[in-house]
């Protein structure tokens, strides 16, 4: 009697270290009932722990996942308009690519000044208005020079009236966005009253540097040895010159008659 019940308390102890094992206490149990616990024994250390499997779509899974979030396409960069040139840059950029402004500060108002930096348009614009220098003004206009600048706390106008003469002052004011005194849009039907005869020509050239007010083509055409002589509609290109009251082309001409 003594003996099965040691038989039999072998066999509990025995399903529980079965189940420690992952294996089937009942099933273990049982086993050690009908071989014996010690033989059951030995064989459940010889068959060795069970460990679960995985399954393997499940560990895929969250590596797929994290795929998928690293393969999402990169956000498309914010762009903005140059203030200058108008053509599309990225949002961050503080030089245009395109027409080589700094964007650095905020389009200026009329009663904030722009920093001259050396070298550039701004402060060749300024010191052709003190040296009344109407070259070099025109040649700063030309490469965008901004007309907001300010120097001593002076508007470029403001500037112009006190140091330059009065051909300096009409450049600048047929530049000023707010004040156009001479269209644009009236430039090509003048040009287009150049008789067919003076087209493509020297003195061609010099009666629609006059019409369209352009002094540079005026003093190309004279370089060039266009005869001031000529007439145009009746009228002397002096005359002519007078007719459209550009100081600096009267200037010009009649410089050319005195000479």
């Amino acid at each position: 009697m003594l003996y099965i019940f040691f038989w039999l308390i072998f066999s509990i102890l025995l399903a529980l270290f079965a189940a420690s094992q992952n294996r089937s206490g009942i099933g273990w149990f049982f086993a050690s009932l009908i071989i014996s616990p010690i033989i059951s024994l030995i064989i459940l250390l010889a068959v060795g722990k069970n460990e679960p499997v995985v399954n393997s779509s499940e560990s895929i899974q969250p590596i797929s996942n994290r795929s998928n979030i690293s393969s999402k396409p990169d956000p498309i960069p914010e762009t903005k308009n140059c203030p200058f040139c108008a053509e599309t840059i990225k949002k961050a950029a503080i030089v245009c690519r395109f027409c080589g402004h700094s964007l650095s500060a905020s389009p200026l108002s009329e009663n904030e000044s722009l920093t001259i930096v050396k070298g550039s348009p701004e402060e060749k614009l300024v010191e052709g208005v003190i040296t009344n220098n109407w070259g070099k003004v025109n040649s700063a206009i030309m490469l965008g020079a901004n007309l907001s600048v300010k120097k001593d706390e002076m508007t470029i106008y403001e500037l112009a009236e006190n140091h330059s003469d009065e051909s300096i002052q009409t450049l600048l004011k047929k530049h000023k966005p707010e004040i156009s005194e001479f269209p644009q849009r009236e430039e090509q039907p003048k040009a287009q009253k150049i008789p067919f005869e003076l087209k493509n020509t020297s003195e061609g050239k010099l009666v629609e540097g006059i019409l369209t007010s352009n002094w540079g083509k005026v003093n190309s055409a004279l370089t060039l040895g266009a005869d001031i002589s000529i007439t145009f509609e009746n009228k002397t290109m002096a005359d002519l010159a007078r007719e459209y009251k550009d100081p600096s082309i009267i200037a010009l001409i009649e410089k050319q008659l005195c000479s």
